[in-house]
């Protein structure tokens, strides 16, 4: 039996680039929610532009079609764009 899903409060931080500032934007998302779905969520509310992004997590680069649960996200945890 799978676990249920949590809520988790994340905190997105976008690095510096010619397009975005430096920003950091605190987001409630369900663990079980994948990265794409957190793409979307960041575009609809025009936090992010149009382009390609890549995800980082602890360093490492984040699969689009992967749960947040599955690349070991917890509650207060740090992802970078």
């Amino acid at each position: 039996m799978r676990p249920a899903a949590r809520r988790l409060s994340v905190v997105v931080v976008q690095t510096l680039s010619s397009l975005l500032n430096a920003a950091t934007m605190p987001l409630e998302v369900k663990d079980v929610s994948t990265v794409t779905e957190l793409r979307q969520l960041l575009l609809s509310r025009k936090i992010l532009p149009m382009d390609d992004y890549l995800f980082r997590h602890k360093q490492r680069i984040m699969r689009d079609n992967y749960s947040l649960r599955w690349h070991g996200v917890g509650g207060g945890d740090f992802l970078c764009v």
